[in-house]
């Protein structure tokens, strides 16, 4: 393995037993996890020390010093070098602390070891995608154990932000710019992942999971992932790349639309009407024939002619999906009239 600023700590931890999950986090997952953990819980512990001292001493001073009948009033001393050392000296050795512990794993989160695997995500209302090296793409971030992971981040619509609690990493997803962040699991299963960024109506849902995979296990998801559009019949490659791409975010497979709820007309309306040889009404009085290049268009530059009661909300898949990922896509909405 490289060289890495954090890479012996890092390894020291990983060869620990895992903690288990409490009130404040999730079971560790990542070597990174202790590390963050152990600095959440010195601050912790210095911040209620710290309260309880404070409270008991102003205690002490009202009950002490309160007026009384019969005492009289004395002169205190106004300075006192030794004690204002002891208050200025104490709290700013623990802040150095505490911002040094802070700042050294802030920068080790950042500087990704080289020989990391780098894993393309991509984020939209309200949906992650995730893109692999040889191609393939999930819903659900795989990766496997023991091997570190940089994610390249983007959005294509709205601020994001993704986070995965048991590996303590969280990053914001910015649409038009670049971020990263990387881990190294060193537990097998399956984790969640949260927008932690409020992107919407329906940010609540934008959640899925990270599937730590053995090596073997790793290679043969990823290869799969990879085939599927030739490996599978179109109609059923086609259903994985609907819901790959969040097309279930904002249309219905049924013929209920999902206006009332900001999203697009039932897809099986749109099967029915290529079916028949139909016609497709526009907002703008026009109407064009319903067939497989008014879809291709609809997916590709959706507001470039807008459905008569719908308002210009779809996000253009223009340069974000392949002609093979396009033609089976088209052949499912095409199934859901049967």
């Amino acid at each position: 393995m490289s060289f890495h600023p954090l890479s012996a700590l890092l390894a020291a931890q990983a060869t620990q037993t895992p903690r288990e999950g409490n009130i404040f986090f999730p079971a560790e997952a990542s070597t990174v996890a202790r590390g963050l953990d152990d600095i959440f819980y010195f601050i912790l512990w210095v911040s209620i020390v710290s309260f309880v001292i404070v409270i008991a001493v102003a205690a002490m001073f009202v009950l002490r010093y309160r007026q009384r009948e019969g005492h009289r009033e004395e002169k205190t001393a106004t300075h006192g070098l030794g004690l204002e050392l002891t208050w200025t000296i104490i709290p700013t050795v623990l802040m150095a602390v505490m911002f040094f512990a802070g700042f050294k794993g802030f920068l080790g989160l950042r500087q990704a070891p080289q020989d990391a695997e780098t894993v393309f995500v991509e984020g939209q209302m309200w949906n992650w995608n995730f893109r692999y090296a040889n191609g393939a793409q999930s819903q659900e971030l795989v990766v496997p154990v023991g091997r570190p992971i940089k994610l390249v981040m983007s959005s294509v619509d709205v601020l994001h932000s993704l986070y995965i609690p048991a590996f303590r990493v969280k990053q914001d997803v910015v649409p038009g710019r670049y971020t990263s962040l990387w881990f190294e699991a060193i537990q097998e299963g399956t984790f969640h992942l949260f927008c932690t960024e409020y992107c919407g109506t329906k940010h609540s849902t934008m959640i899925t999971s990270v599937r730590v995979l053995p090596e073997a296990a790793y290679q043969a998801e990823i290869k799969e992932l990879a085939n599927f559009i030739d490996r599978l019949p179109p109609v059923e490659a086609g259903e994985r790349v609907f819901n790959m791409k969040g097309c279930t975010q904002c249309h219905n497979i049924t013929t209920e639309s999902r206006l009332q709820s900001g999203g697009g007309p039932g897809l099986a309306n749109v099967a029915k009407l290529i079916a028949e040889g139909g016609q497709q009404k526009f907002a703008d009085g026009s109407s064009v024939a319903a067939d497989e290049q008014y879809v291709r268009e609809s997916i590709l530059v959706p507001n470039a002619k807008i459905v008569s009661g719908y308002p210009a909300i779809m996000t253009a898949y223009q340069g974000r999906i392949s002609e093979d990922e396009l033609r089976v896509l088209i052949e499912y909405i095409k199934s859901l009239g049967n």
